[in-house]
């Protein structure tokens, strides 16, 4: 992978991902497309992301030691604790590759973000 490289799709994007990275980003993709069955995998910002009724539940990356996994900053108001393993930025998590990527706290997370998709989707339906 290198910065000039553009990804057409997901397939794409993991088998030109680094070798250390392929685990972690293929755990990810199976959580999100298990808890997010009839989203669409797109690559947006040149990055693997999942696709509801159009709006990006979520995007994850290979970087050099650690895949980040964006599910946008909202989230991490409402996660706090959970997240204090983990280094985090405005809008990422990082899961070392060192360590075993979180099921159990990623899928909360899914569910977290698809929870707010649909309440946005009920908002639209009132107004």
């Amino acid at each position: 992978m290198n910065v000039t490289d553009r990804y057409t799709s997901v397939d794409e994007y993991i088998d030109a991902a680094p070798e250390i990275s392929k685990s972690h980003l293929n755990t990810l993709r199976d959580i999100i497309k298990r808890k997010v069955p009839i989203g669409t995998e797109v690559i947006s910002y040149n990055m693997p992301a999942m696709k509801l009724n159009g709006l990006v539940v979520v995007y994850y990356a290979a970087h050099k030691s650690h895949a980040g996994f964006y599910p946008g900053a909202k989230v991490f108001e409402d996660f706090g604790e959970d997240l204090a393993a983990y280094w985090t930025s405005k809008s990422t998590i990082q899961i070392p590759y060192d360590i075993p990527v979180p099921i159990a706290l990623i899928e909360r997370v899914v569910d977290y973000k698809l929870a707010v998709i649909e309440s946005k989707k009920s908002s639209k339906k009132m107004a």
